[in-house]
């Protein structure tokens, strides 16, 4: 992005911090989260709102212009997401995709990860403005 003017070169240093630190804060977290091999109920609901709140980051994202590569960000951040949470979560994202499931099976096992975790991962985002006023 700074190659190409897209990012000012005074603050490519900071965002390159700020992207090592991320990294590796999301190694720990998912250290934590993973760490047993059965995922609990509080773990469940940490991956949920995380991926949730990935995917929401990415498409309300409107501090940069919009470009059609945008779609390929949304699209990246779902495949991501639902590589590292397929496994344990189901990969949800959105309480319908798991509430439509639930009741076709009868299976309501956790049910309440699932609807309030992704709304919560939805709203965090659009908190970020709102708290830097």
């Amino acid at each position: 992005m700074a190659a190409f003017g897209y990012h000012p070169g005074a603050q490519l240093a900071p965002y390159v911090a700020a992207q090592l630190l991320g990294s590796t804060t999301a190694v720990f977290a998912a250290k934590a989260v993973y760490g047993p091999a059965n995922l609990g109920a509080a773990g469940a609901l940490v991956v949920e709102f995380i991926t949730t709140f990935v995917l929401l980051f990415v498409i309300s994202d409107h501090h940069r212009p919009r470009h059609r590569s945008e779609s390929m960000g949304t699209g990246a951040a779902v495949m991501m997401s639902a590589l590292i949470s397929a496994e344990s979560t189901g990969a949800s994202m959105n309480p319908a995709r798991t509430l439509g499931p639930a009741i076709a099976s009868g299976t309501y096992t956790k049910i309440w990860i699932y609807m309030v975790a992704p709304p919560l991962g939805a709203i965090a985002p659009e908190l970020e403005p709102m708290l830097r006023k």
